[in-house]
């Protein structure tokens, strides 16, 4: 996904790359297999309600990303 934004120093200097990949379904793949089978070095982000054997867990993944489920309307999502 590339987003226009401001860069730090206020200017708006073009063009950045956010590191996320969303998915709707990770069918079969419980926590550990996910942390185990999985590489990425960006956040990987699954649908819950399609996803059911992740149960909305957080999996830390080899090469620095993150398994996260896409927070449910109604909620804040924050970007770090």
């Amino acid at each position: 996904m590339i987003r226009r934004h401001l860069s730090p120093d206020g200017t708006n200097s073009g063009l950045y790359v956010t590191d996320a990949l969303y998915v709707r379904a990770l069918t079969g793949l419980t926590p550990a297999e996910a942390g185990a089978r999985l590489k990425s070095a960006v956040n990987i982000y699954y649908d819950p309600f399609y996803s059911p054997e992740l149960a909305n867990s957080k999996v830390n993944l080899t090469g620095g990303g993150k398994l996260l489920p896409i927070p449910r309307r109604g909620t804040i999502f924050r970007f770090q």
